[in-house]
């Protein structure tokens, strides 16, 4: 299937970034950044995933959400699962893509999303998550949650702009490897990869 055309043909992209500073300002402590995932870190994280069945927890306007849909077999579907209402309806409306499917909710009921599509495991979870904003007991909820998600020998993969989530990614994941800095990402950004 040939989803490049309307991946990249989408209404206004131009939108999407200033759409995504607008809510980035209003609550930085949920985005953590005020741009969008720059292109090489989407497409190193796109790359790292694994799979038929995708879960991108955070995926914003879906700077890294169109190369996950690249990279994704025809048979393959993604889970987007953001917690911003006018966020998930632009990025709905701008990837009319049907292996994507955009749910509202929080990332540590990623289990009951995952059950609700019939979908069982996800193969790989990517998190967008500016996750060192969060409470120590909320980190440890999505942590516990994406790993639970994971098929054996599934992955997570974060992106974070700085080390300090090793610790407690190293308590939920038996192995962990780290990619970056990313450089050329506004910050720059360190990909973490986390096997069960």
């Amino acid at each position: 299937m040939d989803t490049g055309h309307a991946l990249d043909s989408a209404p206004r992209p131009w939108l999407a970034p200033l759409v995504f500073l607008g809510r980035a300002l209003a609550s930085p402590r949920r985005f953590g950044a005020v741009l969008p995932s720059g292109e090489e870190l989407a497409r190193t994280l796109a790359r790292l995933a694994r799979g038929q069945t995708l879960v991108e927890l955070g995926p914003g306007t879906g700077s890294v959400t169109r190369h996950l849909l690249r990279g994704l077999g025809p048979g393959g579907r993604l889970l987007g699962l953001e917690l911003d209402p006018g966020i998930a309806a632009l990025l709905q409306r701008h990837l009319p893509d049907p292996r994507l499917q955009v749910r509202l909710g929080d990332a540590g009921g990623l289990e009951a999303h995952l059950e609700a599509l019939g979908w069982g495991r996800a193969d790989t979870v990517i998190s967008g998550l500016p996750l060192r904003n969060f409470t120590g007991a909320e980190r440890d909820r999505i942590l516990a949650a994406a790993r639970a998600a994971l098929v054996p020998g599934g992955r997570f993969v974060a992106f974070q702009y700085g080390l300090g989530l090793l610790p407690e990614l190293r308590a939920h994941f038996r192995l962990v490897r780290v990619v970056g800095p990313i450089l050329r990402n506004v910050p720059p950004a360190y990909v973490l990869i986390g096997r069960p």
